[in-house]
């Protein structure tokens, strides 16, 4: 199973560089061996799903706990930050 990932906002310096290089804007192309959620991809590949507020889906927003699928083109929000 296949799923792209972009990732908006600043939190991904904060995301593991095997996965999300830093001289890489994206998209991440990421071949998953099992179908799982939002969640379990990003603890899969090491990042704290609390660096991430919201999750578009082809378009629509999903929660954490959305099951992704073969194609699914996913977009990461990080949490607003600023002053």
């Amino acid at each position: 199973m296949k799923i792209t990932v972009i990732v908006q906002g600043h939190s991904v310096e904060y995301f593991p560089e095997e996965q999300f290089p830093p001289d890489h804007d994206g998209p991440y192309e990421f071949e998953l061996g099992e179908a799982m959620t939002v969640r379990q991809f990003l603890e899969t590949v090491g990042v704290n799903p609390l660096l991430v507020m919201a999750v578009i889906v082809d378009g629509k927003r999903m929660d954490k706990d959305f099951h992704l699928y073969d194609g699914a083109d996913v977009i990461l929000l990080a949490p607003l930050a600023g002053g």
